[in-house]
């Protein structure tokens, strides 16, 4: 079974895509992240929170 996930167009979330072991393939002509296994698709899902919480910092230096 795979596991699969809404497309997501940013360039930082088709890194961690790759970086976790994803690929993009298409259901019902909609373009949708898949991984092999569940534990690929959670460490998309953490690499994607790690890359929110490092841009959040980010914005918040910039800011002062």
């Amino acid at each position: 079974m795979r596991h699969q996930m809404t497309f997501d167009a940013r360039k930082e979330a088709q890194h961690c895509l790759v970086q976790a072991g994803g690929w993009i393939t298409f259901h019902q002509k909609e373009p949708m992240f898949a991984f092999p296994t569940a534990e690929e698709k959670r460490t998309y899902m953490t690499l994607m929170a790690e890359k929110d919480v490092d841009d959040n910092k980010k914005e918040r230096m910039n800011a002062t």
